[in-house]
C-alpha cells in the first residue's frame, strides 16, 4: 500500500456534488418533456401535411422519432447504471441531444414556414412554447438551455424577417424580446437551483461529518462499513486510534489548543490513507480508519506511518508543552465475512492491549480471536 495525501474515503467535493445533481435534475426533467416534445412535433407534422410535401415532413418527423428513442434509451441507461459514466460524460451526451433537438425546431421554422398566417402561427407557437417550457427543463445548466434556445429560435426569427412585411418584422422583434426574457428567467431559475443544490450538499455534509476535524462522524462511518464490507467475504482492516496524553493537553493549554491538536491529527489521518479508504472521528480523542481491501501487513504499514507522523508533529513544540502520542489497535479479517461490531471489538481490544503495555505503538487482533 502506498501512502498518499489524496484524502480519506471517496469524499465528494461541493463541485462534484453539484455536477452530479445537475445531471440528475436534467435527466429527471427530460424524461417527461421528451414525450411532450415529440407529441407536439407529431401533431404539427400532421397539420402541416396539408400544405407541405409529406416526404419532407416525414423525414423531419423521423429525425424526431430517432431523437426521442435515443433520449428514452439514454434516460433508462442513466437510471439503471448512473456510475457507468462520470457526470461530465452524461452532461456532454445530454447537451448533444439537446442541441439536436433545438436544431430540429429550428429546421421547422426555416423549411416549414407556410404562406398561410394560420400555419405560420402554429409554427411560431410551437417553437416559442417549447423554448418557454424548456426554462424549467434545462435551466439547471445554462449552456444546455442555450444549446436548445438559440438553434430553435434564431432560425425562426431569421425566417420571419425574410417575409419582410410589417407584421413579420413585429413578430421577429417579439421573438427577440422573448429570447431575452427567457434567458433572464433561465438565469434566475439557475441561481435558485444552484443555491438549493449547494444547501443540500452543506446539510448532508454536516449530517455525515465531524464539524471539528472534517472527517466522517461515527454514524456515517458505520453506514459505509456496512455498505462496503458487512456480509461479504473481504480482506480488510479497521484501525482504532486512541490519542495518548490528550487530557494533559486540554488541562494544561485549554480546550482551544486541544481542538487544534485534534484538527492536526485529522489532517495527518487524511494524508495517510488512500482515496478508497474511510476515516472518521469516533468521538473525543478517538479515530477510526477502514482500509478495504487491505492485508494486515499493509495495515501495519499505515499504522506505523501514522505513529511516525504524529510523533513528528510534536517535535517542534516547546519543551514545556505536553506531547501527544497515539495507540493504535488493528482489527483485521482474511477473506471472511465480518460485521461492524466484530471488527470494532477486535480493533478496540488490540488498542487496549497497547494501552496496557506502554502506549505509543500498535497491536493487531484477528476478528475471529475476539
Amino acid at each position: 500500500m502506498t501512502i498518499n495525501d489524496t484524502g480519506s474515503h471517496k469524499e465528494i467535493t461541493a463541485g462534484q456534488w453539484r455536477a452530479k445533481q445537475v445531471v440528475r435534475v436534467l435527466y429527471a426533467n427530460s424524461y417527461t418533456a421528451v414525450y411532450g416534445s415529440f407529441g407536439g412535433m407529431a401533431l404539427t407534422a400532421f397539420v402541416l401535411g396539408d400544405v407541405f410535401d409529406s416526404l419532407s415532413l416525414w423525414m423531419w418527423l423521423s429525425c424526431g422519432i430517432i431523437l426521442t428513442a435515443l433520449r428514452v434509451v439514454t434516460y433508462r441507461r442513466y437510471t439503471k447504471c448512473t456510475e457507468a459514466m462520470p457526470p461530465e460524460a452524461w452532461l456532454l451526451w445530454h447537451r448533444g441531444m439537446t442541441l439536436f433537438s433545438g436544431c430540429l425546431y429550428g429546421a421547422l421554422g426555416v423549411f416549414f414556414f407556410a404562406d398561410n398566417p394560420l400555419y405560420q402561427a402554429l409554427v411560431i407557437f410551437l417553437v416559442g412554447g417549447m423554448a418557454s417550457g424548456a426554462v424549467g427543463t434545462y435551466s439547471v445548466d445554462l449552456l444546455t438551455y442555450r444549446l436548445f434556445l438559440f438553434p430553435a429560435l434564431i432560425p425562426l426569427m431569421a425566417r420571419v424577417l425574410v417575409e419582410g412585411e410589417r407584421p413579420h418584422l413585429a413578430m421577429a422583434m417579439l421573438l427577440g424580446m422573448l429570447s431575452l426574457v427567457l434567458m433572464r428567467s433561465a438565469r434566475e431559475a439557475n441561481r435558485v437551483m444552484m443555491e438549493n443544490i449547494d444547501m443540500t450538499h452543506s446539510l448532508q455534509y454536516r449530517a455525515t461529518h465531524d464539524s471539528l476535524v472534517g472527517l466522517l462522524n461515527r454514524e456515517e462511518f458505520e453506514n459505509i462499513f456496512k455498505i462496503q464490507t458487512e456480509g461479504t467475504q473481504v480482506t480488510c482492516a479497521l484501525l482504532f486510534i486512541d490519542l495518548d496524553n490528550f487530557k494533559a493537553v486540554n488541562d494544561t493549554l485549554g480546550h482551544q489548543a486541544g481542538d487544534k491538536a485534534l484538527q492536526r491529527i485529522g489532517e495527518i489521518i487524511r494524508a495517510a490513507v488512500r482515496a478508497e479508504d474511510t476515516a472518521a472521528r469516533m468521538g473525543g480523542d478517538e479515530f477510526m480508519i477502514l482500509l478495504s481491501p487491505c492485508t494486515v501487513d499493509q495495515a501495519e504499514i499505515v499504522a506505523a506511518h501514522l505513529l511516525e507522523k504524529i510523533d513528528e508533529s510534536q517535535k517542534a513544540l516547546p519543551d514545556n508543552h505536553p506531547r501527544l502520542g497515539a495507540s493504535i489497535g488493528i482489527g483485521y479479517s482474511i477473506n471472511e465475512k465480518v460485521t461492524y461490531q466484530s471488527m470494532l471489538k477486535a480493533a478496540d481490544n488490540a488498542c487496549y492491549d497497547i494501552k496496557k503495555s506502554g502506549k505509543g505503538h500498535f497491536a493487531k487482533r484477528h476478528v475471529g480471536d475476539v
